[in-house]
């Protein structure tokens, strides 16, 4: 067996860097190393979540969105949805929402929108009107992963009570396939801040995927604008409590999505 020998003016290189340079040993790309990050995020946050011993709730969360352009860089986004633990701890709710959209860029648009919510329950009087603002950032990685950032203030008056939320949700997605049919799977998670206890009080995480039904129309870098499509986002999400006590619910959610 031939020895190896060094160049004692020469550090030997350690046996993973001397495969890597011999090309035995190739390193992650950004989208695995960005995969492989978020799975370990996702289990180590589930893992803490189920050592409390918190009772969990199954839920589904049902909704359909309406989006109707009214300019290149506009549109009103109508929005309905039924849920348990969503909002109230009532066994089950209701939503209605109207909004304005504008679109700044393909990577800055802002929203502004009114929702009104109540339990369906004859014996819960839960009730909501909600103000709301948003603002949303994205970016696009090595990858092609593009990477939003949502900031959404929430101005609450709940049975005839006054509060504030904040919101922050964070998402990563990359759509995948060829031509104009493509669809998206993405991870995210959003945490809140409420007044009420003045206190993080609340976070989410999951996944999905986008399937789209039809073709997406393109938008130029000259001129960004909304597409038109119709979809269904699946997903499975995980919503912790700590306000007003601690709860838990895992739910499975559907949106079907019409954009003209």
């Amino acid at each position: 067996m031939r020895s190896i020998r060094c160049n004692p003016k020469r550090r030997c290189a350690p046996h993973s860097k001397a495969l890597r340079a011999r090309g035995e040993f190739k390193t992650r790309s950004a989208p695995a190393w960005w995969a492989s990050a978020l799975t370990c995020v996702l289990l180590c946050a589930h893992s803490v979540a189920a050592q409390n011993g918190v009772d969990r709730r199954n839920e589904t969360w049902p909704e359909v969105q309406l989006l109707i352009r009214t300019s290149e860089k506009t549109r009103l986004f109508l929005n309905a949805n039924i849920s348990q633990e969503r909002e109230s701890r009532a066994n089950r709710e209701g939503q209605l929402g109207a909004h304005f959209d504008y679109l700044a860029t393909d990577h800055v648009w802002f929203r502004a929108g009114y929702r009104y919510g109540r339990s369906l329950n004859s014996d819960s009087n839960f009730r909501e009107h909600r103000l709301l603002l948003e603002q949303t950032f994205k970016t696009t990685l090595p990858g092609k992963i593009q990477v939003s950032d949502r900031n959404r203030q929430d101005f609450r008056f709940v049975r005839g009570d006054y509060s504030f939320r904040y919101r922050n949700r964070l998402t990563i997605e990359r759509e995948i396939g060829r031509g104009e049919y493509r669809f998206t799977p993405y991870v995210q998670g959003e945490i809140y801040f409420d007044s009420r206890f003045d206190a993080w009080s609340r976070h989410r995480y999951g996944g999905g995927v986008v399937f789209p039904f039809s073709k997406l129309a393109r938008a130029t870098p000259s001129k960004p604008r909304f597409r038109d499509h119709v979809s269904l986002d699946l997903y499975a999400m995980r919503q912790s409590d700590s306000q007003p006590s601690p709860a838990r619910a895992n739910a499975f959610g559907a949106s079907l999505i019409f954009s003209f």
